[in-house]
């Protein structure tokens, strides 16, 4: 407003020059009264026109500024948590997410083995190339079949004399059996699986540079017999020998040689003291711990690959 204001003190400063002079409107003999009406008159006419002009202004400024501003689509604002945020995913992005590390072919172990091994059974024929290998005598703590060779035995040395492994107690392959006294009741615990005990025996001697698979016979044997063949722990020659009537019901009519009629039966288990490992004693129905340099019968036994064919003859 302030700005007009210095408008309207200009125009009259301009009229009031203007009127000074001599003008078609105004008489060569106006006196001052008459000349200072005129300018009146003139003062009155422009300050319509100034005050005019400055609503008319102040008008269109307030028609600008009652616009209302473009609708506006409905706003809400949310706290979201973190795990809203994550439901917030779209589902294609979500269901890359959760599996993009999963392809064709993978098996869940703990999902799918018992589908995969449903139909095979305790005393099942086990064959390669046509060949019965094996006889089913249970399954392991995951759920696999094991199987034992239907003629891979031998008598022979868990660890030859002066090898690392003959003196050392491989703890990660020591078992603990509770009960040992009472066979029908036994408990095993610590090593139960023997699949990977030759393993922890080269690594042992391998630190020392002292490997050698002859220094380990029954393992040397299990070696030679061809992929994936191992020497029984404990708890899976105890498995075993649970089943050797059916067992060996089996191999008379394959026409071999029973198992367990006596003796004494390597396990792949560490025993009690450094220089033993357990054996199944049936002289006396039990397990006992021997020197391992000892000479003693030993059996094969495999884990079932889950893609086996049981439909073979």
């Amino acid at each position: 407003m302030k700005k007009y204001c210095k408008k309207i003190w200009s125009v009259l400063i301009l009229v009031f020059l203007i009127c000074s002079c001599k003008t078609e409107e105004e008489p060569a003999d106006s006196s001052q009264s008459e000349i200072l009406a005129f300018l009146m008159q003139k003062l009155e006419f422009y300050d319509s026109k100034i005050i005019n002009a400055i609503k008319e202004n102040e008008a269109s400024e307030e028609k600008v500024i009652s616009v209302p501003p473009a609708k506006v689509t409905e706003i809400t604002a949310q706290n979201l948590d973190s795990k809203e945020i994550t439901n917030s995913i779209t589902e294609s992005e979500e269901t890359n997410d959760v599996f993009e590390d999963i392809h064709t072919g993978d098996v869940f172990e703990d999902i799918h083995t018992g589908d995969v091994f449903e139909n095979i059974h305790t005393g099942d024929l086990i064959f390669s190339d046509g060949l019965v290998e094996g006889i089913v005598f249970g399954k392991n703590e995951e759920g696999i079949p094991l199987y034992v060779s239907i003629d891979k035995v031998q008598n022979l040395q868990w660890a030859v004399e002066n090898s690392v492994g003959a003196v050392t107690k491989i703890n990660a392959i020591a078992a603990k059996i509770a009960n040992s006294t009472d066979f029908a009741n036994i408990e095993f615990t610590g090593d139960t699986n023997g699949s990977d005990n030759f393993d922890e025996i080269i690594a042992l001697s391998i630190n020392d540079n002292s490997f050698s698979i002859e220094n380990y016979p029954i393992f040397a044997f299990a070696s030679n017999a061809g992929d994936n063949w191992y020497i029984p722990t404990a708890k899976e020659i105890y498995d075993l020998y649970s089943e050797k009537d059916l067992i060996n019901k089996k191999l008379a009519e394959l026409q071999k040689d029973p198992l367990f009629e006596d003796g004494h039966w390597w396990t792949s288990s560490q025993g009690a003291k450094k220089d033993t490992a357990f054996y199944l004693n049936l002289d006396s129905n039990r397990f006992s711990d021997g020197k391992k340099t000892i000479s003693r019968k030993c059996c094969l036994i495999k884990k079932l690959k889950a893609d086996y064919n049981s439909t073979q003859p």
